[in-house]
């Protein structure tokens, strides 16, 4: 059984996404700028909005807080690993900036 929850997600886990915008992923590109994504895993599904940013090695999604100040929440990166699936994984909060990636923040698949 799976449950819908906007709450905390857990590290180290990938997360397929099932959704984008309320409809089936189509690939990377479609997870480009405002979205709202819908990831499934650990029992759970989780939604969540932000901005995505093309990003070498897959897409960098910045899910941002629903409050007035929109700040960034988490940063996850997102991966075509298996080109049947997009695989979205939690970043660590020290990742710099997009036009320098961090080798951690990678999916491994």
């Amino acid at each position: 059984m799976t449950m819908t929850t906007d709450g905390q997600v857990a590290s180290g886990l990938s997360y397929t996404v099932t959704e984008i915008d309320g409809r089936p992923p189509t690939g990377l590109a479609g997870c480009l700028g405002n979205r709202t994504l819908t990831l499934v895993g650990n029992g759970l599904v989780h939604r969540v909005r932000g901005t995505g940013i093309d990003h070498r090695g897959g897409i960098r999604f910045h899910q941002r807080d629903l409050g007035p100040a929109g700040q960034d929440v988490l940063v996850w990166t997102i991966t075509d690993p298996h080109h049947d699936a997009l695989l979205a994984r939690r970043c660590p909060p020290s990742e710099p900036p997009a036009t320098r990636p961090d080798p951690r923040c990678r999916s491994r698949s």
